[in-house]
């Protein structure tokens, strides 16, 4: 949809539907759904290809590769839990920039304050 706006299954089924069954122009049908044509192109180029609507479900996007993928849930966690003074601090309060030094000291990889927090969050940690 125009605007980078998220286009549901049912609005390319509707816009497919449109093209292929009503005979309806690409123009007219992507006007109507609020897409550019070349988009309900890409649609129907997906829905022949699959031969039906299995084509037009969303398809998983890669991303970046995680930096540390050797920290998952349970490290954290024991980490976390376990006091600071375990790892050399005169405190047991953990700050995100203590679990960055440890993280980077034992693992040898810097993450960003954001990931850490964004790592915390995905664990269930706050």
């Amino acid at each position: 949809m125009s605007g980078g706006i998220y286009s549901t299954y049912e609005i390319r089924v509707r816009a497919v539907r449109a093209v292929i069954e009503e005979q309806l122009p690409v123009t007219v049908a992507a006007q109507a759904y609020g897409t550019d044509r070349s988009t309900v192109h890409r649609w129907i180029s997906r829905y022949e290809a699959a031969e039906g609507e299995e084509g037009l479900l969303r398809r998983p996007v890669p991303g970046r590769p995680r930096k540390l993928e050797g920290l998952d849930r349970e490290m954290l966690w024991k980490m976390v839990l376990s006091p600071a003074s375990a790892y050399g601090y005169e405190t047991d309060f953990w700050t995100t920039l203590r679990l960055r030094q440890v993280i980077e000291s034992e693992f040898g990889v810097v993450l960003s304050r954001p990931t850490i927090w964004r790592r915390l969050r995905e664990a269930g940690l706050t």
